[in-house]
């Protein structure tokens, strides 16, 4: 209550629509249909004029159609034909509940024998849930959050516009398929106006209390290829956008293919945000994002294709715009990400014995699938084409192939003493495979806070390219200060960012996956100010340096001293590891500098064979550049760059095909940068 819009319609004509406010109070009186109950006697107060023949009471709100079948049926069990409006589709005819629901009822049944479509010869069933049909429409997919009373509003606002991925791993409180204004999608399009028009879509937050989040997540088909510009325009709340330009699953400030927060802009309001170059043909997954935190409630899309002369409004249902902003939705009108996931865990397997499986489904009839599957129980990849997905954030690590297939590994935390004593504990990803076979046409990702480990007790063949690199942080144009850290993959340390104006620079990060990043001082110095401060200890001057590995990275401060405005500068450029990677440890990455971050470092891979290790594809984990003001040679103004990270190897046959390149290079320095 409160967080909704409620409706009554006599004779299936709506008759009032209010949004709800407040909380419902407690009471110890009981529920009363056609009068109500006397708050001082308990007896009764009033009863209404009417007759109640028949009271149906379901547990959600019916979708519209469903609606107008219940309309249909009451008027006529009841001969209440004649008060329906002509144009009542079930006017004429009671509607008929035979048609099949579209969805259907899985049960997947397996075992050591092939027990064809009768259910008494399988050994195991399992039930897989309902699986709803999905569609794709023209909309977007929406979710809505509460910002805790506990938070500051603001600030929280901040934190998730700076990582979309902290708001998307939360529960939402609800979620539905917008597709335009409530009362004229076709025509008004994505214009949200009021409060009204937010609760409308009952996604459970209370709009009129100025605490919610929502991301709308669409399907974006570049009809043409070039440069593409959109638009959040609003009142009082704040806005962003996310675009998944190099297409790998998963919201990133900077992919492979550039920035994907499309604005440097801590919390905007009213935003034309980085114009981005998109190929035809191609769909991308973009986000944006609502801070509601202010007052009143507007919110309106806008975007610009290459061949149009000015930003217009986003109207999925318009003819023009039609496919161009997709989603999912299914059956049952829910967004397609609740639907049921068609996976079950399989018990009591005999490792190498053939197994077989057969799925049943049900709704208004029954059939089996065409034929019975088989797998064998082990552990493997082999994939040719598509895509493979290595996410190695925990608490559970996963991968997943583009052909649906997939699996998880585990999280392994080392604690060991380094040759000071001190006590380091890190993290990796560890994946067990019986064997695996990646092949050349197969696309990589690599992604997530921690290394990857593979370990497979057989052969393994990995013939496509692992890019582990570190991040290259962003070039300007301008001389805005750089606010984000230079998020790395696989472990590598952070890029440092600006925090105080020109003044100050942050320190890169050292290895992410350790308990504590910068216990091993090996990240990058931060630019320390545009003073002399060589009397406090600093003797590596004022530019940013490097981050360190197995060498000393750029610029060190062996041991720190006080930069601008009295700010401790730590000790930096310190080494760790060893050759043989006894520890699977990423590397550092590179210092903040006076207006660009530094570049992260890279992450760490291991890949450990007990038979046949072939390598045919490359394999990089070189730094992350530390970015530059395109404008200046200034050194100062630039960030220092990322370490190598670590690639390990082992098998008693390890080959390695002519041709591959592995390389675990520091970053290189900023281009057309002079001076010291």
């Amino acid at each position: 209550y409160g967080k909704g819009t409620r409706k009554a319609y006599f004779n299936g004509v709506e008759k009032f629509s209010l949004n709800d406010t407040g909380t419902i109070a407690s009471s110890t009186n009981p529920l009363a249909l056609g009068g109500y109950i006397d708050g001082t006697t308990g007896g009764d107060g009033a009863e209404s004029k009417i007759d109640l023949s028949e009271l149906l009471i379901f547990q959600s709100r019916l979708a519209l159609p469903d609606q107008r079948k219940i309309e249909g049926f009451l008027a006529h069990k009841w001969a209440l034909v004649g008060d329906l409006e002509s144009s009542h589709p079930h006017k004429t005819s009671a509607p008929s509940f035979d048609d099949p629901i579209s969805a259907v009822d899985l049960t997947l049944f397996w075992g050591p024998n092939d027990g064809g479509t009768n259910s008494a010869i399988w050994e195991n069933n399992v039930s897989l849930g309902r699986y709803y049909a999905e569609e794709k429409v023209d909309g977007f997919s929406a979710k809505a959050y509460e910002i805790p009373a506990s938070l500051d509003k603001t600030q929280a606002a901040k934190d998730y516009f700076a990582d979309i991925n902290q708001l998307l791993a939360l529960t939402p409180t609800g979620s539905a398929v917008i597709k335009g204004d409530p009362d004229n999608p076709t025509g008004t399009g994505m214009y949200l106006n009021g409060d009204a028009d937010f609760q409308f879509f009952e996604m459970g937050i209370d709009v009129g209390a100025d605490r919610f989040m929502i991301i709308l997540e669409t399907d974006f088909l570049a009809p043409s290829s070039g440069s593409y510009t959109f638009r959040s325009d609003i009142n009082e709340d704040k806005s962003m956008l996310w675009i998944d330009l190099d297409q790998n699953g998963k919201y990133e400030r900077i992919g492979k293919a550039g920035p994907e927060r499309l604005t440097n802009l801590e919390i905007p309001g009213d935003i034309t945000f980085d114009s981005v170059t998109l190929t035809a043909g191609q769909s991308y997954r973009m986000a944006f994002m609502l801070g509601g935190i202010g007052g009143t409630h507007q919110w309106e899309l806008k975007y610009q294709s290459p061949a149009m002369g000015d930003l217009v409004r986003i109207k999925p249902l318009q003819s023009s715009q039609d496919g161009l902003f997709t989603t999912t939705q299914l059956s049952n009108q829910s967004t397609g990400d609740l639907q049921t996931r068609l996976e079950a865990n399989a018990t009591g397997l005999v490792a190498g014995n053939t197994y077989y499986y057969r799925i049943k489904g049900i709704n208004s009839e029954s059939d089996w699938a065409d034929s019975t599957g088989t797998f064998v129980a082990e552990s493997a990849i082999s994939q040719t084409t598509g895509s493979l997905t290595f996410d190695t954030d925990g608490p559970t690590p996963s991968w997943s192939s583009s052909d649906g297939r997939s699996g998880t590994g585990q999280i392994i935390t080392t604690t060991y003493l380094d040759s000071q004593s001190n006590s380091i504990s890190y993290k990796t990803a560890k994946f067990d495979f019986n064997n695996l076979s990646i092949g050349d046409g197969v696309q990589v990702h690599l992604l997530g806070s921690n290394p990857l480990h593979l370990q497979v007790s057989g052969d393994a063949t990995i013939s496509a390219t692992l890019d582990l690199n570190g991040t290259s942080a962003l070039d300007s144009s301008t001389t805005t200060n750089e606010l984000f850290e230079t998020l790395g993959r696989l472990g590598g340390g952070i890029g440092g960012k600006n925090i105080v104006g020109a003044h100050l620079g942050a320190p890169g990060g050292g290895p992410s996956h350790l308990t504590d990043p910068y216990q091993l001082n090996s990240g990058g110095k931060p630019h320390p100010g545009g003073d002399d401060y060589r009397s406090s200890g600093l003797v590596g001057g004022n530019s940013a340096g490097g981050g360190s590995y197995g060498g000393i990275g750029g610029r060190p401060e062996p041991t720190g001293g006080v930069g601008y405005n009295n700010t401790t500068i730590s000790a930096s450029g310190k080494t760790y590891g060893v050759p043989e990677l006894t520890h699977l440890l990423a590397g550092s990455g590179g210092g903040g500098g006076a207006k660009r971050g530094g570049g992260s470092g890279a992450g760490a891979i291991k890949i450990v064979a007990t038979g046949t290790l072939t390598i045919g594809g490359d394999i990089w984990a070189e730094g992350g550049q530390g970015g530059k003001v395109t404008t200046t040679t200034n050194p100062p103004s630039v960030g220092g760059s990322g370490s190598g990270g670590a690639i390990y190897l082992k098998a008693p046959n390890l080959v390695i095909q002519t041709g591959v390149k592995i390389s675990a290079d520091g970053g290189s320095g900023a281009d057309g940068i002079t001076g010291t």
